[in-house]
């Protein structure tokens, strides 16, 4: 989704580089390493400019791009990312009365899943507390892993039997006509 923001990549890629050349890039036992570069890169980037890049609103259409997310997210700004989100969903519920969620999930990874378990867990029961499903129309993921449509389990724990009834896979194939659609 970043592919016409050439200077944005550029800063991110040098942020990053220059993270691993400090720090050597782990083979094994990175998650707490790409929290502590995602930390590093917020230090010189706004996290609001990492906001409006990866959480997109078109009419009642929200899209959650998690390449941009994982450049960016860590457990110092899971609250403002959630919050963000939630004001979002809220003003579309206020304009359309319903919202729909895309996720583009383009190379999440199981340790991902469990890296940011604290955040998607937080925003899910939130999401229930306040039965969000009651304006949901549809949840559709993008580049939906395998391992999420195998054990459906994982995705079981963090949303609704209503939501789970509205979610959409959509494999690569797909994936790429499918969120052009979503500008549409």
């Amino acid at each position: 989704m970043l592919k016409n923001n050439s200077s944005f990549l550029d800063r991110i890629s040098a942020l990053q580089e220059n993270y691993y050349n400090i720090n050597g890039k782990n083979v094994l036992f990175k998650n707490q390493q790409k929290l502590d570069c995602a930390k590093t890169v917020c230090n010189h980037i706004d996290l609001s400019e990492f906001l409006h890049k990866s959480i997109i609103q078109h009419n009642n259409k929200i899209l959650i791009d998690y390449t941009v997310l994982k450049i960016f997210l860590n457990p110092d700004n899971y609250e403002l990312t959630t919050s963000y989100l939630i004001n979002i969903i809220n003003k579309c519920i206020g304009e359309y009365r319903k919202f729909e969620i895309h996720i583009n999930l383009n190379t999440l990874s199981i340790s991902a899943v469990h890296r940011y378990n604290d955040v998607i867990q937080s925003f899910a029961e939130y999401g229930q507390h306040n039965n969000l499903d009651l304006y949901l129309l549809k949840l559709e993921l993008y580049y939906t892993p395998m391992f999420i449509t195998a054990a459906s389990n994982i995705l079981s724990t963090f949303i609704s039997p209503t939501v789970k009834g509205m979610v959409s896979y959509y494999r690569k194939k797909e994936s790429d006509k499918k969120i052009q659609d979503f500008f549409k």
